[in-house]
């Protein structure tokens, strides 16, 4: 039943699809947004995820990842059509969620692989049903430093959000509520905000509610001062890295690692793409070289 309901959406929101869909994969013209933007010597401070809602409702998708590029933090848009009826009760949310973690663990480890001394940070950004799939994702163990949650619809995610920030999955949750969202005044937190708090003491994450006064159909991240503020933040908390001497990425400035990078970054933000291959090597700890690592077939 679900391909016939998705056809007849598709045909009903043609229009609006193709162009969340090219602003979704970073198509549209604009070079902030490809993957092959990235300058040898210039390797960004973090790698953000950036989910749009249930519907295509992605053309802000665009314009928040040349902010985020801007700051020297590299936009991972990631695509996916399900609806609403797909949202509430999982559905594709956690297909697109293995396809996440999929992306970071072999990002994890190609990037040890070259050699690259920086630990890798990301963060999320979703809108609407895509902040069940960053949630899916810190469920199956993706860390994520920030999440930044729009239009959050219900309250039975609550006990999973607890336990990832209790957990430190999701270091530091912001979530934009507004009493003008319709489908969160029916359904939750997007209106009436996540009463969760920080999962009590001795929780690793930390939780923050920021009232708006935006309806459901008009994304906040659609908003430029806030998506400069959102990038603002998530680039500071990567110079507080820089500050404790924490190194730079060189992954990035291995050939055979941007490749592998372009086309995994390029395979996320395609429709319902397979998850990424694990590497066909591991990385073992080289005993005789002080903490160095050596790739073992």
């Amino acid at each position: 039943m679900r391909a016939p309901l998705r056809l007849a959406a598709a045909l009903f929101l043609a229009g609006a699809a193709t162009a969340a869909a090219a602003a979704a994969a970073g198509c549209a013209g604009d070079p902030g947004v490809r993957a092959h933007s990235i300058e040898p010597g210039r390797s960004p401070a973090g790698l953000v995820f950036i989910i749009h809602g249930v519907w295509p409702d992605g053309w802000w998708v665009e314009e928040l990842a040349r902010d985020l590029r801007a700051r020297s933090v590299e936009p991972v848009p990631v695509a996916h059509t399900t609806f609403v009826w797909g949202a509430l009760f999982g559905g594709d949310s956690d297909a697109v969620a293995e396809r996440i973690e999929a992306f970071a663990r072999a990002f994890e480890i190609r990037h040890r692989a070259a050699g690259c001394p920086a630990r890798p940070r990301f963060s999320g950004i979703g809108y609407s049903g895509g902040t069940l799939v960053l949630l899916a994702a810190a469920d199956r163990g993706v860390p994520l430093e920030r999440a930044y949650f729009g239009g959050s619809p219900i309250f039975a995610w609550s006990g999973r959000l607890e336990r990832a920030l209790a957990e430190g999955r999701i270091g530091a949750l912001v979530n934009y509520c507004s009493p003008l969202d319709g489908v969160g005044a029916i359904l939750g937190c997007g209106a009436l905000g996540f009463r969760g708090g920080a999962a009590g003491a001795g929780a690793r994450g930390s939780a923050e509610n920021r009232a708006h006064l935006r309806t459901h159909l008009q994304p906040v991240f659609g908003d430029r001062e806030e998506a400069r503020a959102i990038a603002a933040e998530i680039a500071q908390a990567a110079a507080a890295g820089a500050a404790a001497r924490e190194p730079r990425h060189r992954c990035f400035d291995d050939p055979a690692f941007f490749r592998w990078y372009a086309a995994a970054k390029a395979r996320l933000a395609t429709e319902d793409a397979a998850p990424e291959p694990a590497p066909d090597f591991v990385v073992k700890q080289a005993p005789d070289q002080k903490g160095g690592e050596r790739i073992q077939p």
